[in-house]
């Protein structure tokens, strides 16, 4: 983000929320609850941006302006579902930089695709004391990948 403020380069980075944004936020995500509440279609959430100055504690050294999108719907507000969010992506993060490693350096695993070979695998989780058991079916496509991915993240 320095980088790109000294070259006067726009961007837009997205980050989750912590107790501070969600202090900041409060009053728009009541507003937000107000109107989806009175809203006669309630299929739709009561959507409300709050722009503002924000600077973290540590990692900024300067303000910066954030947009906070506050939403909610039936289900509540948007909070959990951009945690949610926020750790999908720090894991694709995780498994971009390992595949970087163990495959071909020149090949791009983009997001989506991580999503298709690793995310929506069909699996059977058994969680023991000592041990976190995945198996796999026979017929998955990508096994030589799983295990150097698993054996690089471990």
């Amino acid at each position: 983000m320095k980088l790109a403020e000294e070259l006067k380069i726009g961007y837009i980075v997205g980050f989750s929320g912590n107790s501070r944004l969600y202090d900041i936020t409060a009053a728009h995500l009541q507003e937000a609850k107000a109107i989806y509440n009175a809203k006669s279609d309630k299929g739709k959430p009561g959507r409300v941006f709050q722009s503002f100055q924000y600077k973290t504690h540590d990692s900024w050294s300067i303000d910066r302006r954030v947009i906070a999108k506050l939403e909610f719907s039936s289900r509540g507000s948007n909070q959990l579902r951009l945690l949610f969010s926020a750790f999908a992506h720090v894991y694709c993060l995780i498994l971009q930089r390992a595949l970087n490693v163990t495959e071909d350096p020149k090949r791009k695993n983009m997001p989506g695709t991580l999503r298709l070979k690793f995310m929506k695998a069909a699996a059977t989780v058994k969680i023991t004391t000592r041990r976190i058991w995945v198996k796999l079916p026979e017929s998955f496509p990508y096994w030589d990948i799983w295990r150097r991915l698993i054996l690089e993240l471990a």
